[in-house]
């Protein structure tokens, strides 16, 4: 459900594009339901709907700051899920190192820019709250899906990770009979 992962896998070959725009459109739709779900049921119990869980600069962070914090966590995050899901990975562990990451990753940037790395995750709170969210939205997402672009170059070309990936078409054998 993260555009910036599903860029990372078109760009290294595991999905094609007609894929990755279903994909991007259902992750940016079910932000936008989940959302709104979010927002009548907060409602509906009489609790305050005016966050929804915004992804937003903390005060006193400069958007260059928040830009390459987002930058780079992203880039650490989505470059762990391609490692953890590549050729050589271990199926078994691929979960738990993918979440232990997203843990440490949220403790190291929580604060600072809500940690988005989705530009799913901030799409549906900014569209529906407006404000402060919706003009930074840009950051969101151009930040992350540059993350997410780097860590598939890196993947694919520095750590080899693609050769025979879940996704990835297998070579055919050469000999032809």
């Amino acid at each position: 459900m993260n555009p910036a992962v599903s860029l990372a896998m078109f760009l290294n070959g595991r999905m094609n594009f007609k894929g990755f725009i279903v994909y991007v459109g259902a992750q940016l739709a079910g932000a936008v339901a989940g959302s709104a779900i979010l927002q009548y049921f907060l409602i509906q119990s009489g609790k305050d709907a005016t966050n929804l869980g915004a992804t937003v600069l903390a005060e006193g962070l400069t958007v260059s700051g928040g830009f390459i914090i987002e930058l780079i966590l992203t880039f650490l995050f989505v470059l762990v899920i391609l490692t953890a899901t590549g050729k050589n990975c271990d199926p078994h562990m691929a979960g738990l190192v993918i979440g232990l990451t997203l843990v440490a990753i949220i403790l190291m940037g929580g604060t600072t820019t809500g940690i988005s790395l989705n530009p799913a995750r901030s799409f549906g709170p900014a569209l529906l709250m407006g404000g402060t969210a919706l003009s930074q939205l840009w950051l969101y997402f151009i930040a992350p899906l540059l993350g997410g672009s780097l860590a598939a170059f890196v993947a694919k070309y520095v750590l080899d990770t693609e050769a025979g990936a879940p996704g990835v078409e297998q070579e055919k054998d050469e000999a032809i009979t």
